[in-house]
């Protein structure tokens, strides 16, 4: 959605018609602020969709069918952070691996 101030047109947000950071919907294709954006729950990677199509069935069905493919690879990334070294390890005079 556009708005004209003072002779100056902007890009505001579909829903609560703010300006700021907007991100298109990828299934409705709105603009959305980050006020306004929607949640998944029981996703692991947030999904980047407005608060109009978050409780949407077909949105939940999509975002369950990738969850066991992406499930995996999380906890793998998680182990790999959980064997760096911590900051006050290494200033204490630990190895930096």
């Amino acid at each position: 959605m556009k708005k004209t101030f003072l002779r100056k047109t902007i890009e505001v947000c579909d829903f609560c018609e703010r300006p700021g950071f907007l991100q298109t919907c990828p299934v409705c294709n709105r603009q959305f602020c980050l006020t306004c954006r929607g949640i998944v729950g029981q996703c692991w990677v947030d999904l980047v969709i407005c608060r109009g199509c978050e409780k949407r069935e077909d949105v939940q069905r999509v975002s369950d069918k990738y969850a066991a493919e992406i499930t995996p690879i999380i906890k793998r990334r998680l182990r790999a952070l959980k064997r760096l070294p911590d900051k006050a390890a290494r200033a204490a005079g630990g190895t930096d691996e």
